[in-house]
């Protein structure tokens, strides 16, 4: 059934995913521990490894619907940005190849999956900058030098957001592909969070 979005069905939506996330999304806040006042480099390079793991092969699954996608996916890839810092911090291309990788990704088999999981990473690029501030200020990294994968838009990852919801939105113009969005939101975020629980 199509539907047709206005502002407040696009708010709809929206609010729909971020409240059937939300405790999920705590969760995975509380494993990924990179903003502990204590981090060390060698627990920073062991978390972006976990990242790598888990992205590299996410993001060669999406690959085939960056067509569909339709916002610029190639800007969008975080894995370059992970090797690039991985490579900053010591590791040779071997060594990153040969970082353990997820296979336990969530399945995507339309465009609403395929959205869904991407709104757990999107989502993610929001808080950033606090990561790059926490980075800076513990280990003295920055984009330079090893912490450039938290900011793929620079300081003001808004403008990237906003498209994404407005083509999330689009795409949620069915009743099936609203909750195949949701199902694969929280397929993702468990998928995700069962990774970070073996670091």
């Amino acid at each position: 059934m199509k539907k047709h979005y206005s502002s407040d069905s696009d708010h709809f939506i929206l609010q729909r995913l971020k409240t059937a996330t939300a405790s999920r999304h705590s969760q995975v806040e509380q494993r990924f521990k990179i903003l502990d006042p204590q981090l060390s480099l060698d627990q920073y390079i062991n978390w972006l490894s976990r990242l790598y793991g888990y992205y590299e092969p996410f993001e060669r699954m999406v690959e085939p619907w960056s067509v569909e996608i339709a916002i610029g996916w190639t800007d969008r890839r975080k894995t370059p940005l992970l090797v690039k810092d991985l490579s900053l911090l010591g590791l040779t291309n071997e060594e990153i190849a040969s970082l353990p990788a997820c296979h336990s990704l969530p399945v995507l088999t339309n465009i609403g999956s395929l959205f869904g999981a991407l709104y757990v990473f999107e989502g993610a690029t929001l808080g950033g900058r606090f990561i790059a501030n926490h980075l800076s200020n513990i280990l003295k990294l920055d984009a330079e030098n090893g912490a450039g994968s938290f900011l793929p838009y620079g300081f003001d990852p808004k403008p990237h957001w906003l498209a994404f919801q407005s083509r999330l939105c689009e795409v949620a113009a069915s009743d099936f592909h609203e909750n195949q969005i949701i199902l694969s939101a929280k397929e993702t975020f468990d998928s995700f969070d069962a990774w970070l629980a073996e670091f």
